[in-house]
C-alpha cells in the first residue's frame, strides 16, 4: 500500500510539473499534508479497534464487539 501511494504521488507530481509549475506541486504537497492530519486519527482508531474486535469475536462476546464498533464510530465522527 505504501508503494502504490508513493507511485501515485510521483505520477501526480510529474503531471503537475508538465502541465503546471512548481507552485502547483507545492500547493498539492501542502493540501496532501493537511489531509493526512485529518486521516491519521481515523486510521489510529481503526487500527486500535481491530485487535479488540477480533479478540472478542473469537471469544464469542458479541456484545463487546458491538460496543467497540459503536464506540469507534462515535469517535470517528468527532
Amino acid at each position: 500500500m505504501m508503494s502504490s501511494s508513493s507511485l501515485m504521488v510521483v505520477s501526480v507530481n510529474w503531471m503537475l510539473l508538465i502541465f503546471g509549475s512548481e507552485i502547483h506541486i507545492a500547493v498539492f504537497g501542502i493540501i496532501n499534508r493537511v489531509m493526512a492530519f485529518a486521516y491519521l486519527p481515523i486510521t489510529g482508531i481503526v487500527q486500535g479497534m481491530q485487535p479488540i474486535i477480533g479478540y472478542n469475536y473469537g471469544a464469542k462476546l458479541q456484545g463487546r464487539v458491538t460496543q467497540t464498533f459503536k464506540l469507534g464510530l462515535t469517535y470517528q465522527r468527532l
